[in-house]
């Protein structure tokens, strides 16, 4: 069964669960090995349990990986669900001022809250592992993670532009920079990591790369909107 509000535990930084300490443990785990390698010893290990007790709260390493994939796309979902609903009423209503701030909030207020969440580099580091070799469980961080946030700054883009889809080449290469700015955060984090999968030492560098994709994404919805004029 799994829990709501698993990965709220671990972000608040709540010791006293000893679910939570599991799954702070494997998001270290997965993200240095992927779910195949990772090692179900080495998780009870840096949570202070043992074997016994990750299959009885989870039922084994798939349903430890299942409860971390859902608890991601659940504590993603809560965040953001209030601008999708606020984003929907504005699509609906063609308001174009509204459509671009909202565009603009939803990316500065994500990097905010996101960056300063220490897990976010693993998490990422599971969602890359994810996209370039899916698992069973890809849709589920598919739809939370990708897609609907992709959908959502589209129709976003598209209402705050008039409807107007010109500028396809400029979007698509910041969109292949974007692509490329995720493979060097897992090649980042392939070459500073520790032994158990953290990054005591170059938390930064992570970050660093994680605000430069979200940079792109920005500068997509400016290409779309007009801000950036070429002058003759």
């Amino acid at each position: 069964m799994i829990e709501c509000g698993l990965i709220e535990k671990i972000v608040s930084g709540d010791e006293s669960d000893p679910k939570a300490r599991i799954a702070r443990a494997a998001i270290g785990e997965f993200a240095l090995r992927s779910l195949d390698g990772a090692r179900i010893r080495e998780i009870a290990k840096i949570s202070g349990t043992n074997v016994a007790a990750i299959s009885y709260h989870f039922g084994g390493k798939e349903g430890l990986y299942n409860a971390v994939v859902a608890g991601m796309s659940d504590y993603f979902d809560k965040i953001v669900g209030p601008y999708y609903e606020e984003g929907a009423e504005i699509c609906a209503a063609e308001n174009c001022a509204a459509a671009r701030a909202l565009a603009i909030r939803f990316l500065i207020d994500s990097i905010r809250k996101f960056s300063t969440v220490k897990i976010v580099p693993a998490l990422c580091l599971i969602m890359s592992r994810e996209a370039a070799s899916p698992s069973e469980y890809f849709q589920r961080v598919y739809g939370s993670i990708y897609e609907k946030p992709v959908e959502f700054l589209a129709r976003l883009f598209i209402t705050a532009s008039g409807g107007r889809t010109e500028h396809g080449e400029a979007v698509a290469r910041l969109n292949l920079l974007r692509t490329l700015t995720r493979r060097a955060e897992l090649a980042a984090y392939d070459a500073c990591k520790d032994a158990h999968g953290l990054l005591p030492q170059r938390e930064e560098l992570m970050r660093a790369l994680n605000r430069l994709s979200s940079l792109f994404y920005v500068m997509m919805f400016r290409v779309l909107t007009r801000e950036y004029q070429h002058e003759e």
